[in-house]
């Protein structure tokens, strides 16, 4: 019988084909493991560079004009720091802290601006807040743009000394005419001023320097 006859009747036959089924069996669960792990390393030292380029061939250039044509919602945004104060501008920061030195200062001369007060048939209580007020008033005035302006301390100690002088001038004005009459009113605001400055200077420039040196330094804190 010549070779295929035998094939064919091996297969019709059926005994000796179980065997051979057993031993591929057998070698497909010997081979299985070691094809298993070998496509498991291949597909994880593929994966970074399939990932980097997929991520460079998916993602466009973003440029300028990219970023234009994308929809608000698209836009990459730096993350907002949470903050417990709130941003407060530079002239209120300088009015605060101008309006609480200017009235600390008048509170180490008291006694003083009572006895004036007295004289001159005023409330205490004016001659002590109203420093502290138009501290913070000019303060302010002056301070406004002092985020853009403001860049050392230098800068900062400069406008404190305005602040002081334009205290001291409308603290004398005010002073002179609860004293003085109309007519008399240039006679005695020179003479105020001198007998203000000679009293209360020491005072006012120490808190103008203490509120300067803390706007100063809180604009440039903001500046960085």
């Amino acid at each position: 019988m010549s070779p295929a006859g035998k094939r064919e009747a091996t297969v019709s036959g059926g005994a000796p084909a179980a065997p051979m089924q057993a031993d591929r069996a057998n070698a497909l669960e010997v081979i299985a493991p070691t094809i298993v792990e070998s496509k498991a390393a291949a597909s994880a030292s593929a994966q970074p560079t399939g990932a980097r380029r997929f991520s460079a061939a998916a993602a466009p250039a973003v440029g300028a004009d990219t970023l234009g044509h994308l929809p608000a919602r698209e836009k990459v945004t730096a993350p907002r720091r949470f903050s417990l104060t709130p941003q407060l501008s530079p002239p209120v920061v300088a009015g605060l802290a101008f309006g609480l030195c200017g009235m600390l200062a008048a509170a180490t001369l008291q006694h003083t601006l009572a006895g004036f007060a007295k004289e001159g048939g005023a409330s205490p209580l004016v001659f002590l807040a109203v420093p502290g007020l138009f501290a913070a008033l000019f303060a302010i005035l002056v301070y406004q743009g002092a985020l853009q302006n403001v860049t050392s301390m230098a800068q900062s100690f400069s406008r404190a000394l305005l602040v002081a002088l334009l205290t001291w001038a409308s603290f004398s004005a005010l002073a002179t005419s609860v004293w003085c009459r109309p007519e008399h009113y240039s006679q005695c605001y020179s003479s105020f001023l001198i007998v203000s400055g000679l009293i209360g200077g020491g005072p006012m420039l120490l808190a103008a320097g203490t509120a300067g040196a803390i706007v100063g330094w809180w604009v440039l804190k903001r500046r960085r």
